[in-house]
């Protein structure tokens, strides 16, 4: 399966929200992370034409996101809890043995659990060797059982390259 690991957008301030006495879970995307993310999608799905799932964290501002990428290519977003950035890895390999029948599948999540994620996929180590910027992607090609050191990381890019490939 090819796997397309989607950071969340620009999001509002995590001290300025705090303020408003509710839980970081439902931060939102700012306007100018919706726009961002909205090129973005139009790149993404130039790069990857088609996709056969998109899950999500249930966090408010990656279901924000994924909901965009969702639009961009007619998919129903799913939210799954071994998104979430507390979630351990191992989660990705059970949820993916249950979607082998997938070509390539998207998921949204938040920093530094998906760098964590690519790393342990592709070289079997917990500790990060790359960091997603916001509205950042990569793509990896993952082998059928899923798990540590089963990837190999065909791309990395910034939303800057992404949006420049859309010709934005």
């Amino acid at each position: 399966m090819d796997l397309l690991v989607v950071r969340h957008g620009a999001a509002e301030d995590k001290d300025a929200f705090a303020r408003t006495g509710q839980d970081d879970d439902l931060r939102p995307l700012t306007p100018g992370g919706q726009k961002e993310m909205r090129e973005v999608a139009r790149s993404l799905r130039e790069l990857v034409p088609r996709i056969d799932a998109l899950a999500t964290s249930p966090l408010v501002r990656a279901v924000q996101t994924a909901e965009i990428l969702g639009s961009a290519y007619d998919r129903e977003v799913v939210p799954v809890e071994w998104l979430r950035p507390e979630a351990p890895y191992e989660a990705f390999s059970r949820w993916a043995a249950s979607h082998r029948d997938k070509n390539t599948t998207v998921i949204v999540g938040h920093e530094p659990h998906l760098s964590g994620l690519v790393s342990w996929l592709t070289a079997g180590s917990k500790r990060s060797f790359l960091q997603l910027k916001k509205a950042g992607a990569c793509l990896l090609e993952v082998e059928r059982s899923a798990g540590a050191g089963s990837s190999t990381l065909l791309w990395s890019m910034g939303p800057k390259q992404l949006r420049a490939l859309g010709g934005k």
